[in-house]
C-alpha cells in the first residue's frame, strides 16, 4: 500500500484508475490533479479521489506513487515543472502507449 498516490489527469482513464485504487486499497490517500476544476469536482463526487487540486506541486508533494493519465506532451511539460517537488523514492508511471519521449524527458 502507498501512503499517497497522485493521479495526474482524472478524466475517464485516470478516474477509473483512481476508483480501482480505492476498491483495492492501493493507497491511503488519493490526490487528483487536473487543469479543470469541473473534472476534480466530478472525481470527488464519484469517490475516486480524496483531494483534488489544480496545483501540480501540491499534488505531487510527498507522493509515493504518481500516475500520469494525460497526453504525452502534457507529461513531458509537467515532468519539467514538478521535478523539484517529487521525492526521490516516488514511483512514477503513466497510462500512455508510447514511452520513448517520456523516458527521454524524465532522464
Amino acid at each position: 500500500m502507498f501512503r499517497k498516490a497522485t493521479i495526474i489527469g482524472v478524466g475517464f482513464m485516470g478516474g477509473s484508475l483512481a476508483l480501482s485504487f480505492k476498491k483495492n486499497k492501493i493507497a491511503q490517500e488519493i490526490v487528483g490533479l487536473s487543469r479543470k476544476q469541473s473534472s476534480l469536482v466530478q472525481a470527488m463526487k464519484r469517490g475516486a479521489i480524496d483531494q483534488g487540486t489544480m496545483d501540480a506541486h501540491a499534488a505531487v508533494k510527498n507522493a509515493d506513487l504518481i500516475v500520469f493519465a494525460t497526453p504525452v506532451d502534457t507529461i513531458i511539460g509537467l515532468l519539467k515543472t514538478i521535478n523539484s517537488s517529487i521525492k526521490r523514492s516516488c514511483l512514477i508511471t503513466d497510462m500512455c502507449s508510447t514511452k520513448v519521449a517520456i523516458v527521454e524527458a524524465a532522464e
